[in-house]
């Protein structure tokens, strides 16, 4: 019987689904991977989305400014663009949030802490010590998210 492929139908007929079940198949799997012709990179400016039952739902937003427009017009205009929505199941957004966070522990151990614009303000850009109570803020939350999860 080496060489050949074995009839799955006939060995069932002879010896039952409940027995060929039970015996231990050898099966090999090869993953094999390419990048979708539709692969790009982006730089989302913004994030925005919502939630319905069985999934999350996030768009990220770039922004464009066109220079040519500029210096012909004297007027900047800013054009955003949506330039993908993913929607993820409960479980597939946890691990997301899992991955991002633990990047971004890793990218502070070697970069240094990454403070967000919207929570500073000129009094926190001046004050060290402001800074250090924001960084003690955002570890806090940090760590309410990681164990939270």
């Amino acid at each position: 019987m080496s060489g050949e492929t074995p009839d799955v139908n006939q060995a069932i007929k002879e010896r039952g689904f409940d027995a060929i079940a039970k015996e231990e198949v050898n099966v090999v799997v090869e993953q094999v991977g390419r990048r979708s012709e539709f692969y790009r990179v982006i730089t989302p400016d913004v994030f925005m989305g919502g939630m319905k039952e069985g999934f999350i739902e996030m768009i990220a937003v770039s922004s464009r400014t066109d220079a040519i427009e500029f210096f012909l017009s004297k007027k900047q205009k800013t054009e955003l663009i949506e330039e993908i929505n993913i929607k993820l199941s409960p479980q597939q957004a946890k691990k997301l949030t899992r991955w991002l966070i633990r990047h971004l522990i890793l990218y502070e151990k070697t970069f240094g802490k990454t403070i967000l614009l919207d929570e500073l303000t000129p009094e926190k850009i001046v004050n060290v010590e402001d800074m250090k109570v924001l960084e003690n803020e955002i570890n806090t939350k940090l760590n309410e998210l990681i164990s939270g999860i």
